[in-house]
Formats: structure tokens, C-alpha cells, sequence
């Protein structure tokens, strides 16, 4: 497996500077450009895969874990207590988009669309409410990354759980509300 982190020159850590990151890809792309540096011992495409892997919060600690802690990933991992409480709803409120999608699609007039009008406005604001809440979720769970990497150096062994929680934290909070964006699109589109 390829170090992302030494092919940037960076140590191994959870939390890593977007805008450092960005500097060192136009600093080694300069470098390392097919263009630029016809024997370069670096792939440009490696270094394209590695930028957007450390970019993301979420890949950034998958490949942190396996590197530092190999087979940990296979695991029977255990969901988040918080994250499972989300479970719930996030699947009572997608049930809901998938009824009212299909009643809608089975309208045909302009009075059935005008009569569905009020429930669809009231569906939009509870996602609405659900994105904002699953948004400050994310941005709790940046916060515990930078917190951990304040923390790394002097505790990495202990701190394989606590990131295994986090990774799976930020990996289905990123995933729901991509689902929330796409349910309000389609909500909107009709």
C-alpha cells in the first residue's frame, strides 16, 4: 500500500491543513509534472489519487487506519451509539420521500398537485431541519478529528478506537446527507 502522507511529505495524523495540502500538490504537481519532469519517479496520477484522498476528512482516516493499524477496518466493527439513534430517523424520514415520490407520481391533475402541495411543503422542512442537524453533526465530528490530532502523538496506540468511531461516524453522517441533498432535489424537481 502506497503512503499518501510520505508522498506529501507529511507525518502520519488525523487532521491535516486543506490549504497546506493544496500548497504542496501545486509545489510537487510543478515538480513532478509529465510535462515538467520527463524521469520523475513520481506518478502525477498517484499524486493526484494521494491529494484527493488526504483532502477528504473521511479517506484521510481510512487510510490512517490501515496504515497504522492494519486489519482493524475488517473488524466487527460497532456502530457509534449516537450514529445508531440516527438510524431511525434518517430511515423514517427517507420512507416518508419514497411515499409521497410515489403518490406524486401517480397524480394527474393540476387540482391532485395543488391538494399534495402542503404536505410536500411540510416534507421539505423536515429534511430541511434533518440536513442542518446532520451538518452540525459533520462539523462536531471535524471537530473530534482535530482534537484527536492534538492528542496523536502522545497516544496513537490508544487512539485506534476512538478513530474507528469517528471514521464510521463521519462515513455515514457524509453519506446521509448526500442522501438528504438528493431527496430535496427531487422533491424540488417536482
Amino acid at each position: 500500500m502506497i503512503d499518501y502522507f510520505a508522498l506529501f511529505q507529511e507525518t502520519r495524523r488525523p487532521w491535516l491543513n486543506a490549504e497546506t495540502l493544496k500548497d504542496k500538490l501545486h509545489k510537487l504537481s510543478a515538480e513532478h509534472h509529465p510535462d515538467v519532469a520527463k524521469d520523475s519517479s513520481v506518478d502525477f496520477t498517484e499524486l493526484n489519487a494521494a491529494y484527493r484522498m488526504l483532502h477528504d476528512p473521511k479517506t484521510r482516516l481510512r487510510h490512517l487506519l490501515e496504515l497504522e493499524f492494519p486489519g482493524t477496518l475488517t473488524n466487527n466493527l460497532q456502530i457509534p451509539a449516537d450514529i445508531s439513534r440516527l438510524f431511525e430517523t434518517m430511515a423514517r424520514e427517507r420512507h416518508s420521500v419514497g411515499v409521497f415520490l410515489e403518490k406524486q407520481a401517480e397524480l394527474k391533475t393540476p387540482l391532485e398537485i395543488a391538494l399534495m402541495a402542503s404536505e410536500k411543503l411540510e416534507l421539505l422542512s423536515v429534511l430541511e431541519r434533518l440536513l442542518a442537524l446532520l451538518n452540525q453533526k459533520h462539523e462536531a465530528i471535524l471537530t473530534q478529528i482535530k482534537f484527536m490530532d492534538a492528542v496523536w502523538e502522545e497516544d496513537k496506540a490508544t487512539s485506534q478506537s476512538a478513530l474507528l468511531d469517528i471514521y464510521q461516524s463521519i462515513s455515514y453522517v457524509g453519506k446521509w446527507i448526500d442522501q438528504v441533498r438528493n431527496d430535496l432535489v427531487k422533491l424540488g424537481e417536482n
